[in-house]
């Protein structure tokens, strides 16, 4: 089920996008869908060439989403043999739903618990 604040965020998104025109179709007739999922908008992708609109479907996130944090794994070895390992996160991190669209979504920190192996 798609909460009001999820539909607030995912309007602010589309229309915080750069070259955002309109939302196409209406708004009102997209929230009147039973089963909404996406928001479509139109954005601007004009050029020198001349004018030019592109139709943008955006998901609404519902439940699942994927956080997706590039970083580093660091190994140490003596004398061949393993001895530990730390993960170090990256500043990067994309947000995904299950069939791997990006989506908006405000995620809280979350610590990355690694074990290490035996």
């Amino acid at each position: 089920m798609i909460t009001l604040k999820k539909l607030q965020e995912a309007m602010l998104f589309a229309q915080n996008q750069e070259g955002f025109k309109e939302f196409n179709p209406p708004l009102e007739e997209q929230l009147a869908q039973p089963n909404l999922t996406r928001l479509t908008y139109l954005k601007d992708v004009s050029s020198g060439f001349g004018k030019a609109f592109q139709r943008v479907s955006t998901k609404i996130s519902t439940n699942t989403v994927k956080k997706i944090t590039s970083g580093f794994v660091v190994q140490t070895f003596v004398d061949g043999i393993f001895i530990e390992q730390e993960f170090i996160a990256g500043d990067e991190v994309d947000v995904e739903d299950e069939d791997g669209n990006p989506v908006y979504s405000h995620l809280p920190y979350h610590p990355f618990d690694m074990v290490q192996p035996n």
